[in-house]
């Protein structure tokens, strides 16, 4: 943080002094100044404004400062922002109530303008290491999900004003978990690095994408964990500006990315979601947002998608069935139907395959195409398949004790069964706990 570009909100109800304030830190270089002598508007100020930090009175008409620093400090978006106080009153009492309070510093009246100086800018340097630490991901230097739900929050609040669409889009680079397997954490974050380059990149005024070559300083990019970033947008008079930053960086993130002696290639799914169409508060617009991001993968990646209506609805009924799925098994609704193998010659039974079907409660008959995938995804497929071989081998038991000897019996196995090194250990648990003769 610029020191001499930091905001200064200053709160007193004379406004001679806020001039003479404004016209000393105007000649130290600090640019941008402000100051309320309507103490009652104050709160309002902060939240809209958010400053770097707020020289404040006590003893104001209407709302004192002392009040007003303790709803900064109760307020989650503004309790961090440090608070100067100045003021004639110099007891010890007053101190005490003020730090007591959250106050990050005071100041006797008459302020002293080389102390004032001197407090504003230590002060300043301390919060400027602070956010750094608290708000800013250490190895791309973007805001981090704290400070991106706090920006969200207060974009959605000035879009409440305003007739325009807030975008956000949720972006997941593909394939990133293979490259950090197969080449190390070290690649990884190189690559991360480049990644966040690139999309910052894609927000700025030189970008062809904007229509005033000024950047829109309204518009950011986090990184709000692993390989997810996220870029808000507010201000939009169509979506389809938020359509020309996500193809823009789809297209960024075909260029091979060179760390070390590797050569990387990768690509994106982005999920798109806007206030005030598809949500009015940061939680749900940043849920659908997500849900955009998952049809993006399932059309094979490398895509964009944006939320609807009827997504949500596919959504929550897909959270009704995996909800259903963790506990179908301990409820036993699982049925296995065999299909006969014929030998055409003979037209004899020779054997069966075994098939996994659903008995929902309330949903009935669910085909296996509506859930494997899902169990699968859940991590869920390989105790389902351990269940499939067991029940398999009672059933061909079964049929051995009723005097049909020649009919064997198989299953379908899920690649994460192999995956897992595992197939061999449990098929020869199900054997042995059935006593089915392997030929079977």
């Amino acid at each position: 943080m610029l020191l001499g570009h930091s905001t200064v909100l200053m709160i007193d109800d004379e406004p001679i002094l806020i001039e003479l304030v404004r016209a000393f830190l105007e000649e130290a270089g600090y640019q941008d100044f402000d100051g309320i002598s309507e103490p009652l508007t104050a709160l309002a100020r902060i939240r809209d404004q958010h400053p770097d930090v707020i020289l404040l009175d006590l003893m104001m008409p209407g709302i004192s400062g002392f009040e007003i620093l303790e709803q900064v400090r109760k307020d989650d978006d503004l309790r961090h922002i440090p608070v100067i106080v100045m003021t004639s009153a110099s007891d010890a009492q007053t101190k005490l109530r003020v730090l007591e309070l959250g106050a990050t510093d005071f100041l006797e009246k008459p302020v002293d303008p080389s102390e004032l100086a001197l407090r504003l800018r230590n002060t300043l340097a301390f919060k400027a290491q602070r956010d750094r630490m608290t708000y800013f991901d250490a190895l791309t230097n973007l805001p981090n999900r704290r400070l991106f739900i706090s920006q969200l929050r207060s974009a959605l609040r000035r879009n409440e004003q305003s007739s325009s669409l807030c975008a956000l889009l949720h972006l997941d680079i593909d394939r990133f978990k293979k490259i950090n397997e197969t080449l190390g954490h070290k690649v990884g974050d190189g690559m991360l690095k480049v990644v966040a380059q690139r999309l910052q990149s894609c927000l700025l005024g030189a970008d062809p994408l904007s229509a005033t070559g000024d950047r829109n300083t309204g518009w950011s990019l986090s990184r709000i964990g692993g390989d997810e970033f996220m870029a808000l947008m507010p201000g939009l008079s169509k979506s389809d500006e938020a359509v020309l930053v996500a193809r823009r960086m789809i297209q960024v993130l075909s260029k091979p990315i060179v760390v070390g002696q590797h050569e990387l290639f990768t690509s994106a799914s982005i999920g798109i979601a806007a206030a005030p169409l598809d949500a009015q508060d940061t939680e749900t617009l940043m849920q659908n947002a997500n849900a955009a991001l998952s049809v993006a993968k399932e059309r094979g990646k490398n895509t964009y998608a944006f939320f609807s209506a009827s997504l949500n609805e596919q959504n929550m009924a897909r959270m009704t069935l995996e909800n259903d799925l963790r506990k179908a098994l301990a409820r036993n609704e699982f049925v296995l139907f065999f299909q006969p193998k014929v030998d055409v010659q003979s037209n004899r039974i020779v054997g069966a395959e075994g098939l996994i079907r659903w008995k929902h409660p309330t949903m009935g008959m669910i085909p296996p195409g509506q859930f494997i995938g899902l169990a699968e995804d859940m991590g869920l497929i390989v105790e389902m398949s351990r269940w499939v071989l067991t029940q398999a081998c009672n059933q061909a038991v079964r049929w051995r004790k009723a005097g049909i000897n020649d009919c064997g019996v198989s299953v379908n196995i899920s690649p994460a069964h192999f995956h897992r090194g595992q197939l061999l250990r449990d098929v020869q648990k199900s054997l042995e706990l059935t006593g089915l003769n392997p030929t079977c």
